[in-house]
């Protein structure tokens, strides 16, 4: 099967678009997949019919959960950040970056590392309140790499929470502080 466009190359990618297609045809959909929220992955039956057709046979429990995670976060804020906005694919920690610019909050930081530092059976009720403050500011979220870096969760290497931070930190020289002339003695 050949993609006449790049965005959709990937599995996370098809699914995001399969749910930013849903949000615009099926409000009921959505509201089936918002009863997720909170909930066990896959405790509540009226999310299977939009998400069990995604998920590849033998897959991971953890990666299944995964699935129903995303989409009911998505049907929560279903607003999707596109590759082409701002020059890529954009991290979760790229959406949090951005949130911390347009709001201004301090609040935004200590959630991204409570983020960074939680183990995944955390990861769902966090990233429900980090959506939600994503929601009040209507930020974009690439919801096809998020469903990637979730799978990926708990690699040794920690690449995702690396590159979440990058996307959040990356390019912020901090300043000095005013007790401090920035030299040496």
């Amino acid at each position: 099967m050949t993609q006449t466009t790049q965005e959709h190359t990937t599995q996370e990618d098809r699914f995001a678009a399969y749910l930013v297609d849903l949000a615009g045809k099926d409000r009921g959909a959505l509201a089936a997949l918002r009863r997720g929220l909170g909930r066990e992955p896959g405790e509540v039956a009226e999310v299977h019919p939009y998400v069990v057709p995604w998920i590849p046979k033998g897959t991971r429990r953890d990666v299944e959960d995964t699935y129903y995670l995303v989409a009911s976060l998505f049907a929560s804020h279903p607003v999707h950040w596109h590759r082409t906005e701002e020059g890529g694919r954009h991290t979760f920690g790229a959406s949090l970056e951005r949130l911390a610019r347009k709001s201004e909050s301090a609040g935004v930081e200590p959630r991204l590392i409570a983020l960074l530092n939680s183990p995944r059976e955390d990861l769902p009720n966090r990233l429900r309140q980090a959506v939600g403050l994503l929601k009040s500011q209507e930020i974009p979220v690439d919801w096809g790499r998020l469903l990637k870096d979730l799978k990926h969760w708990d690699s040794d290497q920690r690449w995702v929470q690396r590159n979440w931070a990058a996307d959040f930190w990356g390019g912020r020289i901090p300043e000095p502080s005013e007790d401090t002339d920035g030299g040496t003695e």
